[in-house]
């Protein structure tokens, strides 16, 4: 409630014609929003996108959404600001300064050859320089805070990989399976479901209906796909790690397969693009993580949007 009368008690002592007649958008804690800085990140969309894709990433002007959506990335500097500087981590002018020499000294630039290039795209100095603060603030909070949140494991790699490159056709799974035999007259199509939850249970437990103690259990290790046949072949191939198969007829009986572990034969191919594949989905699941820990930090704030 403190901080509600606080921004109420500062928009009442603003005493500037202009400010008063600009549209207040929204207001995240003591930050207040105007619907003309709305209007001017928008008309320099392009420019800020150049600037800074990781911030202004995907956003296009004629988005009809496009206002609530540089209002998100407004309130996400105000958190992330924040969240830095509670832990002690200011980004400074000075720092500011630094990378923009920085860049400059990498495109080998002066200073007035920046200024009339952002001229030329429509955008003033202290706009960029607050892109670049943003930039630098977003590129520590996602190194700090989100990273260290992500996981890829090795299965999601040979995944990706087995979907996505290669000549599929040339490319191996190694399983570890359970393979459940069943007598073939015992169970009927429509039964499916039914002798799965069995073989589940079975699986777990140990235990198994009298009904279904006819059902064989035996553990198979590092089986190359290349040497089963066709239908276990494409059968496995089709099945997920975790998941039973479907059934398959073989020699009068059914095959019921639990796949607890299904690998990718590793190839020159997959080693050599494997560093690839894993910095495009940490670059995702970054960007999922951060969703999600922006729609909980936003309880901790107070916001009020006015439409």
């Amino acid at each position: 409630m403190k901080v509600i009368f606080f921004t109420f008690a500062l928009l009442l002592s603003l005493n500037s014609q202009s400010k008063l007649l600009d549209k207040i958008y929204s207001v995240i804690n003591n930050r207040i929003v105007t619907m003309s800085e709305i209007d001017r990140n928008k008309a320099t969309l392009k420019a800020r996108k150049e600037l800074s894709e990781l911030v202004y990433e995907g956003l296009d002007a004629a988005d009809p959404l496009i206002n609530k959506k540089l209002l998100d990335i407004i309130w996400r500097s105000f958190i992330i600001r924040d969240r830095l500087a509670s832990t002690g981590y200011v980004v400074t002018d000075d720092m500011v300064e630094e990378r923009i020499k920085s860049i400059e000294s990498r495109e080998n630039v002066k200073r007035e050859d920046l200024l009339r290039y952002l001229d030329g795209k429509g955008i003033s100095f202290s706009e960029y320089f607050e892109v670049m603060r943003e930039t630098i603030e977003y590129n520590i909070f996602l190194s700090r805070i989100i990273t260290p949140l992500v996981t890829i494991t090795n299965q999601e790699v040979k995944n990706y990989f087995y979907n996505n490159f290669g000549d599929k056709k040339s490319l191996n799974f190694v399983y570890t399976l359970i393979d459940f035999i069943i007598p073939k007259d015992f169970v009927t199509k429509p039964d499916y479901a039914k002798y799965v939850e069995e073989l589940n249970k079975f699986h777990n437990t140990n235990i198994i209906t009298e009904a279904y103690s006819s059902v064989v259990k035996v553990d198979i290790e590092n089986v190359v796909e290349e040497s089963l046949n066709a239908d276990f072949r494409n059968t496995l191939k089709s099945t997920n790690e975790g998941d039973f198969s479907k059934p398959i007829e073989q020699a009068g009986q059914l095959h019921v397969f639990l796949v607890v572990k299904k690998d990718l034969k590793e190839s020159a191919e997959f080693l050599k693009i494997e560093p690839m594949i894993r910095a495009k989905l940490t670059e995702q699941r970054v960007k999922d993580i951060s969703k999600d820990w922006f729609s909980r930090e936003y309880q901790n704030y107070y916001i009020k949007l006015f439409d």
